[in-house]
């Protein structure tokens, strides 16, 4: 997690296995032992919110400063550098995806239409709904995790423009009381969100032509709206922007042992709440059903942004411990780990028992130990065999030296 000269945060890429992990687990699960009173699928929305907010403190913290002192090249050479970290891998695996549709004779007959959303990472900007699905679905369950990138690549194109803003901002204040701002506003538009989603979905079916069945959550617009497209998701980023702003100003100086000692306290209550704010999401005292909306998209943010906070301004056990060279490298390997899980995972599931029972569930352990092995093996081996290289030539090749684009 170095880029451009700055110091790196190895704690940072420690957070990015959690997230991965997280996503796995809510994925995985539910293929090895499909036990519906698991709640691991719900691990997910806690994976997501990390890997956005994550996303967005570490892009502010490595490429702000380069687009500040030239702003031309620096956003020609920040989009390359984006490009060439998640499109390679993205190909080959949308190319083996449809050849593997080929050969099984699946591949959807809306493939003209569809396709050309995959190929510019777009599926997830809009609300298109082609045959029976929405562009997400298209491909299929597996492919579908696809969107991620998608929404992510959307808010790489934007990020010069939150990055020219927020170098305007002299004043810590000003930057926290933005970030207070996103935390009142959000959970309002999400639930403002949730009680018109009826009238949201009839807007999708009379004004954008959908002629899909609404009441199939993921293809609905409130779905895509909340939880699929940047438009929502575009806070968590914001959120990991401001906290890195806040964080590089506060550098400048060393914490005190005082600050420290409050550190590790906020820290670790940052930490223990998750599981808090998660029970008291989907049990809480007073039934509130767009509270489960949180859950999917900015109600965990703020956490994750203090954690981050904490974890690159402090030095304590736990932060050490986000530092430990096997969580770090999981987090290198995150992105391989998240486009490959799944295809391991369903080829994992035959036979898998569809059972209530929890001891047949135990019996299913070795099968699942054997499953995340696979995930990591083989994430390990693309990120070595894959990603770096293909890294390494494309940002060869298409990124200019400030020398050169002076000449």
């Amino acid at each position: 997690m170095v880029e451009n000269g700055k110091r790196s945060l190895p704690s940072l890429t420690g957070l990015r296995f959690f997230a991965a992990f997280l996503i796995c687990l809510a994925h995985v699960i539910p293929y090895v032992i499909p036990h519906s009173s698991l709640l691991f699928p719900q691990l997910a929305g806690e994976g997501m919110t990390l890997f956005f907010v994550l996303s967005g403190f570490v892009i502010h913290y490595n490429y702000s400063a380069t687009l500040k002192e030239n702003p031309k090249l620096g956003m020609y050479n920040f989009v390359i550098s984006r490009f060439a970290r998640l499109y390679p891998l993205f190909f080959i695996c949308l190319c083996f995806f449809l050849l593997s549709d080929i050969n099984k004779a699946t591949l959807p007959a809306t493939f003209d239409q569809t396709i050309p959303y995959y190929l510019t990472l777009t599926e997830s900007w809009f609300y298109i709904t082609i045959g029976s699905h929405t562009l997400i679905y298209q491909f299929g369950d597996i492919p579908s995790v696809f969107w991620s990138i998608s929404t992510e690549w959307f808010f790489y194109l934007v990020y010069p423009l939150i990055s020219f803003t927020l170098l305007k901002m002299s004043k810590i204040r000003t930057k926290i009381i933005i970030f207070l701002i996103i935390l009142i506003c959000m959970p309002i538009l999400i639930a403002k969100a949730y009680f018109l989603q009826l009238s949201l979905d009839q807007f999708a079916m009379n004004r954008l032509g959908s002629g899909i069945d609404m009441t199939k959550p993921q293809d609905s617009f409130f779905r895509w709206l909340v939880y699929f497209s940047p438009y929502f998701r575009i806070s968590e980023f914001l959120i990991g922007c401001l906290t890195a702003a806040i964080y590089m100003q506060l550098s400048e100086r060393l914490p005190s042992k005082k600050e420290e000692g409050f550190g590790f306290f906020i820290l670790f209550l940052a930490i223990t709440s998750i599981p808090v704010l998660h029970y008291l999401i989907f049990h809480p005292p007073v039934k509130l059903l767009w509270m489960e909306e949180l859950h999917r998209c900015f109600g965990f943010a703020p956490t994750m942004a203090i954690i981050m906070f904490c974890c690159v301004r402090y030095n304590n056990i736990i932060t050490r411990l986000a530092c430990n060279p096997i969580l770090i490298l999981g987090g290198e390997m995150s992105y391989s780990l998240y486009l490959l899980h799944l295809p391991i995972a369903a080829a994992f599931s035959y036979n898998a028992p569809h059972t209530y029972s929890w001891i047949l569930t135990l019996g299913e352990l070795p099968r699942t130990l054997l499953t995340f092995a696979c995930i990591f093996g083989i994430a390990f081996i693309s990120y070595n065999l894959i990603e770096i290289p293909m890294r390494r030539i494309l940002r060869r090749w298409l990124m200019v030296s400030p020398v050169y684009s002076v000449l």
